[in-house]
C-alpha cells in the first residue's frame, strides 16, 4: 500500500484500493478524447483507447521506456530523433473554427530544433499552409494553427531537456492557448475559419520527413472540443502525483 496524501482535498491512495481510484486513463476519457495513445505498446501498433483509430509505428521506435505518470506502470516510446513516427487515420481535422486540443507528455533528449510532436497539416515544403501541430522549435515549445500560409502560434515555452513536461494545445474558436504543466501561457487571438482538408496526422514527425522527436512521448489525447482550465489542470495533477480517490 502506498502512502495516502491529500491534494485538493481528494485522499491519494495505493493501487490496493483501485476499484475507488480515478487513474489518468480514467480522466482523460472522461473527457471524451476522439484519440487517446498511451505508447505503452507492446507491438507495433499505437493503440488508441477509444476503440476507434490504431495508429501503426514505423522507423526506430524503442517501445517500453519510462513514462511520464506517478504510480502508473504504462509505458510511453523513446523516438530516435530520426526516423521514428507513428501514422495515424485522416480523421483529426478539425475545419472552419471548430475547437479542439491536443495533449502529451513530453520528455526531450535534445532541444533547439524542430520536433513535432502531434500534427495534422498540410504543406508546401517545409511551410505549413493549413493544419495544425504541438511541437518544438529553436525558439521553444508551441502549439500552431495555421489557415492558408496564416500561422497564428501561441505564446512560446522555452523547454529543458531530460525531464518530462505535459502540454495542451487548445483551440477554442475564437484563441489559441498553450498550457503547460497545467498552467496556461497567454493566449493569442485566432477567429480565422480553415479550410477542409486530407491531412496525414502523424506523432513524433513532420508530413515534410523532418521534424523527428529526439525524446520519449507519452499519453496523447485529441478531443474535438476545448478542455477546460480546470480538466487540465486535474489531468495534470494526476499525472504528476498518482491516481486520486474518487
Amino acid at each position: 500500500m502506498l502512502v495516502a496524501f491529500v491534494v485538493g482535498g481528494c485522499g491519494r491512495i495505493g493501487f490496493d484500493d483501485l476499484a475507488e481510484l480515478t487513474t489518468y486513463r480514467d480522466a482523460v476519457l472522461a473527457d471524451a478524447p476522439v484519440g487517446y495513445w498511451r505508447l505503452g505498446d507492446p507491438k507495433a501498433i499505437a493503440r488508441d483507447e477509444t476503440g476507434i483509430a490504431d495508429g501503426a509505428y514505423t522507423g526506430g521506435c524503442a517501445r517500453g521506456a519510462a513514462g511520464a505518470l506517478a504510480d502508473d506502470p504504462d509505458g510511453a516510446v523513446r523516438f530516435d530523433g530520426a526516423t521514428c513516427r507513428i501514422t495515424l487515420l485522416d480523421r483529426y481535422g478539425f475545419f472552419e473554427t471548430q475547437p479542439f486540443s491536443v495533449e502529451v507528455w513530453v520528455q526531450l533528449a535534445t532541444i533547439g530544433g524542430f520536433q513535432h510532436f502531434f500534427m495534422n497539416e498540410r504543406r508546401d515544403a517545409t511551410d505549413p499552409i493549413d493544419g495544425y501541430a504541438l511541437l518544438e522549435s529553436p525558439s521553444g515549445v508551441y502549439f500552431e494553427r495555421v489557415t492558408n500560409f496564416s500561422n497564428r502560434a501561441t505564446s512560446i515555452f522555452d523547454i529543458a531537456p531530460g525531464a518530462f513536461v505535459h502540454l495542451v494545445g487548445v483551440h477554442d474558436g475564437t484563441q489559441n492557448t498553450l498550457y503547460v504543466d497545467g498552467a496556461p501561457l497567454a493566449p493569442r487571438q485566432d477567429a480565422a475559419a480553415m479550410a477542409s482538408f486530407a491531412g496525414e496526422p502523424l506523432i513524433g514527425a513532420s508530413v515534410a520527413g523532418i521534424g523527428f522527436v529526439d525524446g520519449v512521448l507519452d499519453e496523447i489525447a485529441v478531443y474535438d472540443h476545448a478542455l477546460s482550465p480546470e480538466r487540465i489542470a486535474v489531468h495534470h495533477q494526476i499525472g504528476v502525483l498518482g491516481p486520486i480517490s474518487k
